[in-house]
């Protein structure tokens, strides 16, 4: 179940998931045999929604921006189920 999360908690977490796959994921082009997808490609990704959620700070408590928190904190935690996040603290 989802908890009310301060912005700068969900900027942690997904810094913390960048570097997680930084240190596990292959060098490859073709990440389990999805054909383009990269890990270059995933943290690129992963660094632009950090970056847009640094942005968005300044709105921490509107109504978009808590949905978008909640939305991301079930897809950290359907990983750390998985048990990818191990190590990643929530």
């Amino acid at each position: 179940m989802f908890k009310y999360e301060k912005m700068e908690q969900t900027i942690s977490q997904l810094t913390q998931l960048i570097a997680k796959i930084n240190s596990v994921f292959p060098d490859e082009n073709d990440l389990k045999n999805f054909s383009g997808i990269s890990k270059a490609l995933i943290i690129a990704t992963l660094q632009e929604s950090n970056n847009i959620l640094t942005t968005l700070k300044e709105f921490d408590n509107r109504v978009e921006t808590i949905i978008m928190k909640r939305e991301l904190a079930d897809l950290i935690q359907s990983l750390k189920k998985l048990k990818i996040l191990t190590s990643i603290q929530f």
